[in-house]
C-alpha cells in the first residue's frame, strides 16, 4: 500500500516543482507565474485557469482595487503625470521699454533742447479758449516726430465774439516760425459761445527743431491762413522734429 501511495504522488510532485521561484521552468524554458500573463504551451490556447488569473491581475492593475491597495504601475503613472511644479510667473513679462519716439517722451530733451512744460488748457484769449489739448498717438500736448511727418492734434474749444457780434469769426491754430496754419472754427457766434471738438492734421516742418504751437482769433469773411499770427507766449502744444 505504501508503495502505491508514493507512486500516485509522484506526478503531482513533478507538476508542483515545474517552476522555480524566478518563474523559470526547471527545464530552462521561460514562463509566467503570478504576473498576469497566461501560461500556454507552444501553439496552444491558455487554460481557463490561466485566463482567469490574467483577468484578475489586469483588473487589479487598472483599478487599483486589490486588497493591498493601488498597484505599483498605477502609482508610477500618477507620479509621472503630476511632474514638478512650474516655475516663474506666467502672467508676467519682462518686455522692452517703450520706444521714446512714441507715447510720452522719456527723453527730457528735443535734440538736446529741454522740452517745455506747456498747459493743456488755455484761455480765453480774445474770447477763444481751448482745453484737453493732445496729440492722438501720445495723449500729451508734446510729440516727437520725423521731419515732414503728419500728426493729429485733438482739443476742445469755446469761441465767442461779443466784441463784434456781427463779425464772421475764425479760431486759428498754427506753428510758431513754421508755415503750418489752419482754422478750427469759422462761423458767427455773436455773444453766444460756440463749442466743439477739433481734429487737425498738422504737417511737421522738414527741419529738425522744437516748434511751439498756439491759437488766435481773426475776423474775416472766411478762413484766411495769412491773417494774424501765433504768439509763442500763448503756446499750448509743441512738436519736436527729430534729427535724421
Amino acid at each position: 500500500m505504501l508503495l502505491r501511495a508514493v507512486t500516485r504522488l509522484a506526478p503531482l510532485l513533478a507538476v508542483a516543482c515545474a517552476f522555480d521561484s524566478g518563474g523559470v521552468a526547471s527545464d530552462g524554458a521561460s514562463g509566467t507565474l503570478g504576473t498576469g500573463g497566461p501560461a500556454s504551451s507552444e501553439g496552444g490556447e491558455p487554460t481557463s485557469a490561466s485566463a482567469s488569473a490574467s483577468a484578475t491581475a489586469t483588473a487589479s492593475t487598472t483599478h487599483g482595487d486589490s486588497a493591498e491597495g493601488p498597484s505599483t504601475t498605477t502609482a508610477t503613472a500618477e507620479e509621472s503625470s503630476s511632474g514638478p511644479p512650474p516655475t516663474g510667473d506666467s502672467g508676467s513679462s519682462s518686455g522692452d521699454p517703450p520706444d521714446p519716439t512714441t507715447g510720452a517722451p522719456e527723453d527730457p530733451t528735443c535734440n538736446g533742447i529741454p522740452l517745455p512744460s506747456l498747459p493743456s488748457a488755455l484761455g480765453p484769449i480774445s474770447e477763444v479758449a481751448v482745453q484737453n489739448v493732445r496729440f492722438s498717438e501720445e495723449g500729451t500736448n508734446v510729440t516727437r516726430v520725423a521731419p515732414s511727418a503728419s500728426v493729429e492734434l485733438l482739443f476742445d474749444y469755446d469761441v465767442a465774439s461779443c466784441d463784434c457780434e456781427g463779425c464772421i469769426t475764425q479760431g486759428m491754430m498754427g506753428l510758431v516760425d513754421a508755415p503750418w496754419r489752419d482754422c478750427f472754427y469759422d462761423g458767427q457766434p455773436a455773444c453766444n459761445t460756440a463749442s466743439g471738438e477739433a481734429q487737425m492734421q498738422v504737417q511737421a516742418p522738414s527741419q529738425p527743431g522744437l516748434y511751439l504751437m498756439s491759437f488766435w482769433r481773426t475776423w474775416e469773411y472766411d478762413c484766411e491762413l495769412d491773417s494774424g499770427a501765433p504768439d509763442p507766449d500763448d503756446a499750448i502744444a509743441a512738436i519736436c522734429v527729430l534729427e535724421r
